[in-house]
Parts: C-alpha cells; sequence; structure tokens
C-alpha cells in the first residue's frame, strides 16, 4: 500500500488506520504500508524500514515491540516515534 491514505482528513485517516490494524489481527497477512506520516508509521508497523533519499537505500530498520492495541499518547509509542525523528534529524 503506498500512501493509501495520504488525502484523508486526520479523523478519517485515524478511522482507517483503525481498520487496517483490526484487519491485519483478524487475517495476520503482511502489509508492506508506504508512509511518510511518521505517528502512522508508529502505530501501524512491527519493523519501519527509514530510506534515504534517491536512490532509494534502506537506511536503518527500526523494531517496534509495542503491543495491540497501541496507544497514541503512551511512552513506549512515543519512544519509538521519537527515533524514527531522530533518523530524519527531525527531534
Amino acid at each position: 500500500m503506498d500512501e493509501p491514505f495520504g488525502s484523508l482528513d486526520a479523523m478519517t485517516r485515524m478511522t482507517m488506520q483503525n481498520e487496517i490494524e483490526r484487519i491485519w489481527q483478524e487475517k495476520k497477512k503482511t502489509i508492506i504500508f508506504v508512509t511518510n506520516d511518521i505517528e502512522e508509521a508508529a502505530f501501524l508497523a512491527d519493523s519501519i524500514v527509514v530510506m534515504t533519499a534517491g536512490p532509494g537505500k534502506v537506511e536503518k530498520i527500526i523494531d517496534v515491540p509495542l503491543a495491540r492495541k497501541r496507544d497514541r499518547a503512551g511512552a513506549g509509542f512515543l519512544v519509538i516515534r521519537d527515533e524514527v525523528f531522530r533518523e530524519f534529524e527531525l527531534n
């Protein structure tokens, strides 16, 4: 899935993220989800692959060892989010 929620408003986007998580819990299928939204990656991913700018190469793989259902304001979530921000030198 390549940026499937990019054009949605914030509330609809969160609803769709919850729906993707529900489907994954039910079906247990691998989903490769491309996003530029760091919080979305931290919420949905088991692993976050940080890519370099063109040419795209794997810069770092960040494991996300958080239990589901994830708390977007929880300490563990914020640690993962901040680690990704640091990779992009945004924090």
